[in-house]
């Protein structure tokens, strides 16, 4: 979905849904989700909300601290430098 479209997220939600998936700034428009929004669409659905925060690296974003249940960071991409 257009990761700025609320709306979008919570047309995208079904019976199937076993999460709702955002990237912290997404690749490759580097755009960046209303996490809170998102999270009342995903939890509204009974379903977590999970974060990609790779790009923003924890020093940048929390998306915890905005209703993320789940945030993953690969951390060969920036956090120690390979």
């Amino acid at each position: 979905v257009d990761t700025l479209d609320v709306d979008a997220y919570r047309d995208a939600v079904d019976d199937d849904t076993a999460y709702v998936h955002v990237e912290t700034i997404g690749n490759p428009s580097l755009v960046t989700p209303d996490f809170d929004a998102v999270a009342d669409v995903a939890h509204d659905a009974g379903v977590p909300l999970v974060v990609d925060n790779t790009f923003a690296t924890p020093a940048l974003c929390r998306p915890g601290e905005h209703g993320a249940d789940v945030v993953w960071e690969s951390t060969t991409k920036w956090l120690h430098g390979s």
